[in-house]
């Protein structure tokens, strides 16, 4: 399936993603993480969303590394701790 919308579209649409991949993100460095999978997170995400509401978080594995890029370009003093490839998605 061809993801059709941009990452921002994608943010907009759903913040509470983004909001709890942070929340988890820094939980994971204050237990100190040296490195955590944007991937992992994810999941995490889905699977607390399904179990605790009726409201399943629709986090499109197509936006993963994008959340790992804005996360790290909103606290650029934990830049590098997840690993990424090269992307062609732009995180504005």
């Amino acid at each position: 399936m061809k993801t059709t919308k941009t990452f921002n579209e994608y943010l907009s649409e759903n913040p509470q993603v983004y909001s709890e991949f942070k929340k988890l993100t820094l939980l994971g460095i204050h237990k100190g993480a040296k490195k955590l999978g944007a991937k992992q997170i994810c999941e995490v995400i889905r699977w607390q969303s399904m179990i605790t509401s009726n409201d399943i978080y629709k986090v499109n594995n197509s936006y993963v590394s994008g959340l790992a890029r804005k996360f790290e370009q909103d606290f650029p003093q934990f830049a590098g701790i997840f690993n990424k490839r090269e992307c062609r998605l732009v995180v504005n």
